[in-house]
């Protein structure tokens, strides 16, 4: 399946900004046949902080039935293979290097959790009718004394949302990241 370049790759206008989050507007093009407004916000949550991000997409074109419409978070807690980093799905724990589509049902209250004992924080991903988390490790080549390597980036998470786009009608999503500390007992 195709991206769609401009939601993708398009330029965003600030429409509204303020202390608490910040409006983005998807500047048109002739070809956009979305329009799309991204709506951040940042809160303090207990001890932590929550980011929410709200999209809304309202199709000009009656001939975009059937799309996947996924919002993309890259997380970066170093050390891939480190037995104190990882994903949290039910009772395993799969290292930061993983990659796999773990559909929502299988989650803790639909929620992906990432875990970083070494900095004694948590992260968890939420987005109410989501149906899927992809997620796949970013990885660059680099060349160094030992010759070629491969260098862990970040994990890459993709949320998807299946969708029927109706011409006119607006379709929104939401996905929220609170990032909190957690007990010495979860370490």
């Amino acid at each position: 399946m195709d991206e769609h370049t401009a939601l993708a790759g398009g330029r965003y206008a600030i429409s509204d900004a303020g202390e608490a989050g910040v409006l983005l507007a998807l500047e048109s093009t002739d070809s956009s046949k979305l329009a799309c407004t991204k709506k951040f916000t940042f809160a303090p949550r207990g001890d932590g902080y929550r980011i929410t991000c709200d999209v809304e997409l309202v199709a000009s074109d009656g001939d975009l039935s059937q799309l996947k419409v996924g919002l993309e978070m890259v997380l970066n807690l170093l050390a891939p293979d480190a037995p104190d980093r990882y994903f949290e799905i039910g009772e395993a724990k799969h290292p930061l290097r993983w990659s796999a589509a773990v559909q929502s049902s299988e989650l803790k209250n639909g929620h992906l959790r990432v875990v970083d004992e070494w900095q004694g924080i948590a992260v968890t991903l939420g987005a109410p009718a989501g149906t899927a988390f992809w997620i796949a490790p970013i990885e660059t080549v680099s060349d160094s004394e030992a010759g070629f390597e491969r260098v862990y980036q970040g994990s890459q998470i993709l949320i998807v949302w299946p969708e029927e786009f109706t011409k006119g009608r607006p379709w929104r999503g939401q996905m929220t990241l609170d990032v909190e500390p957690i007990s010495p007992a979860h370490r």
